[in-house]
């Protein structure tokens, strides 16, 4: 019975880590987009836990925002990325601006003054 839990486990974990990878892939051969978008919603201040640093565990600090697109053929569509504090520097909600993306991978925004 123990056998069968950790092959289900080891089966899982297999699944999707081919899964993140099929879909980076598919991210990454898709275009480069850049579309007007409007902040609609931030939350959290810190983000996944990251395994391997030297104490063992490492917390990511960064929000995630969740942009409504205003332009091109998704417009309306709402997008909800994890992004890096140093990557986003300081934006609020309603904030509007130039939401560059490629596939589901977040690339930048740049808000407009």
């Amino acid at each position: 019975m123990n056998d069968i839990i950790a092959w289900a486990i080891i089966g899982i974990v297999l699944g999707w880590l081919f899964w993140r990878r099929g879909r980076a892939a598919s991210s990454i051969a898709k275009p480069v987009v850049s579309v007007e978008a409007r902040i609609v919603k931030m939350r959290g201040n810190i983000g996944p836990i990251k395994l391997g640093s030297s104490s063992g565990f490492k917390t990511i600090p960064g929000r995630y925002i969740t942009f409504e697109i205003l332009s091109g053929e998704r417009s309306g569509a709402k997008k909800t990325f994890f992004i890096e504090d140093h990557k986003i520097g300081f934006v609020a909600p309603d904030d509007s601006g130039t939401l560059t993306l490629q596939g589901v991978r977040f690339i930048g925004f740049e808000r407009k003054a």
